[in-house]
């Protein structure tokens, strides 16, 4: 009973009405998208943006989630629009949009996994919170034995397409370097959260 905004895109007008019209109803308004390339980036980027939310959270710098949820947008945006895209598609219900659910809730799979990667919890202890409400009980035991608990982040793997892609088209992308070298590198998440937000002083909109 929860209303809810989501926006479906495709190359072919048809089929976006099509789903649109199947889909439709009093609690779930549709937008019709129009940046598939946009849309794709901006809804696989939200979950590497929900892992540091969740990392910010495990290492107690909650408070800085507002300037994660600002730079965040602003570093995908540059991605999409370096890729051929429009770079409003980042302010849109695919990554921006998506925020309340990724970033905050505690619900979100990205976000918790940042928050126990930092905390150094069991991963069996991360597995049996999901396990509760999981709907798939094979999947949920598969965690509970400790079976590669990443599975359960999207962005764990998504952030090493978003380097590949930042190279490839020439586009620095700070926290999703961050992320990376915490997951990645066994970097140290409170120093490169806390250097990661104190990088040099310049505009709010410079890249």
């Amino acid at each position: 009973g929860i209303p809810n905004c989501m926006v479906i895109d495709s190359e072919e007008e048809e089929v976006k009405h099509r789903l649109i019209s199947a889909f439709s109803g009093e609690l779930i308004r549709f937008y019709y998208g129009s940046d598939l390339l946009g849309n794709e980036v901006g809804a696989a980027a939200k979950n590497v943006v929900g892992i540091a939310a969740g990392m910010l959270d495990g290492a107690g710098l909650s408070s800085l989630k507002g300037a994660l949820m600002s730079r965040g947008t602003r570093e995908v945006a540059r991605l999409i629009h370096a890729m051929g895209g429009s770079e409003l598609s980042a302010y849109g219900l695919c990554h921006l949009g998506d925020y309340e659910a990724t970033v905050f809730s505690p619900y979100s799979h990205n976000r918790r996994f940042g928050q126990y990667f930092v905390e150094g919890k069991p991963f069996d202890k991360l597995a049996e919170g999901f396990s509760r409400w999981s709907h798939n009980r094979q999947f949920g035991e598969s965690f509970i034995r400790g079976e590669q608990y990443t599975k359960l982040a999207e962005g764990y793997y998504t952030v090493r397409a978003m380097l590949f892609l930042g190279d490839k088209y020439g586009v620095e992308l700070p926290i999703c370097r961050a992320v990376y070298d915490i997951l990645y590198e066994k970097a140290n998440p409170s120093e490169v959260l806390q250097d990661l937000f104190a990088r040099g002083l310049k505009g709010e909109f410079e890249k």
